[in-house]
């Protein structure tokens, strides 16, 4: 029920790990970043090659699964309407063009599909990277401080143009909205030696970014939950903020994992996250039936417990 303890325990729990995708992409960014810097001239031909066969195709492959399972069994009805053309009939998820481009372009077959989209877009966009963290020289500190600036850019102008203008609702399915982890993954992929004098460095600057993040972000958004109306770029700065912040930390706890033994515990689990992460959403539909739910309701504790 809406407001209620269990209600308010599972919205604060999904919102505070929404970090997992932007800490998704900082580590992929890191490492591609260091793939490539091992040689001079890289081997675009057998990048892209892989990005195809290890991105692109499963994109394809998944977007397909799960527009069939919307049909099968969600039955949106203006997506199963029948829509004529010629001699056959089809519903119209499949006919309607803006349906085509928001689920091919944007990753909106389901909702989780989108970080593979921005998977995609990061990886046309590396090669444009590669050059400029060869050629320019500039420290953690300065990247952080610019990121900073561009990500606060992508919100505002977000906000006041591509949003009331142009119509575009789905801005966190483009790679612009991860400005932050992108770059800073990028550039400590390229200097992958000088990470622990950063972190010693800027432990301390990194964690406060991550605590004020959250902070800032989670008083909108239970503003927002309560009805009341907050500044979008602040919001998504403070979602940024944070969500970056604790990507840092995170892939600092990974490195001290891997010296312990729950470390290998962990990386065995870790190898199967990314088709868990794919098919997880067909497991909440199906455990979210009528049947399933009642019988969670009849455990003999609460269900936040359960997660």
């Amino acid at each position: 029920k809406e407001g209620s303890t269990t209600w308010w325990v599972m919205m604060v729990a999904h919102k505070v790990l929404h970090f997992a995708v932007p800490t998704f992409l900082l580590l992929t960014a890191l490492l591609l970043a260091k793939s490539l810097r091992r040689t001079e001239k890289p081997n675009w031909r057998r990048f892209y090659a892989r990005r195809l066969e290890r991105t692109v195709i499963p994109y394809l492959i998944w977007t397909a699964i799960y527009l069939v399972f919307r049909l099968r069994f969600v039955h949106v009805p203006r997506e199963v309407a029948p829509v004529s053309i010629g001699s056959f009939t089809l519903p119209a998820l499949l006919v309607n063009s803006s349906e085509w481009r928001a689920n091919l372009l944007w990753g909106k077959a389901w909702y989780h599909l989108y970080f593979l989209s921005i998977l995609i877009q990061f990886s046309l966009l590396t090669v444009l990277l590669f050059p400029l963290f060869k050629r320019y020289r500039f420290g953690f500190g300065v990247l952080a401080l610019g990121c900073l600036c561009l990500q606060l850019g992508v919100f505002w102008i977000n906000a006041v143009f591509l949003y009331p203008v142009l119509g575009f609702s789905t801005p966190a399915s483009s790679v612009l909205w991860y400005v932050s982890p992108i770059l800073l993954g990028s550039w400590l992929g390229f200097h992958w030696e000088e990470w622990e004098s950063v972190w010693k460095r800027h432990w301390v600057q990194i964690s406060r970014v991550a605590m004020v993040g959250l902070i800032l972000y989670r008083s909108l958004d239970i503003a927002e939950t309560q009805g009341k109306e907050v500044n979008s770029t602040l919001y998504n700065t403070g979602l940024s903020a944070y969500t970056t912040g604790v990507g840092l930390l995170l892939l600092k706890l990974g490195g001290w994992l891997t010296t312990q033994r729950l470390g290998t515990v962990l990386q065995r689990i870790g190898n199967w996250s990314f088709p868990l992460f794919l098919i997880h959403p067909m497991m909440l539909y199906f455990t979210g039936s009528p049947k399933v739910h009642a019988l969670l309701l009849r455990l003999p504790f609460p269900i936040p417990t359960l997660w």
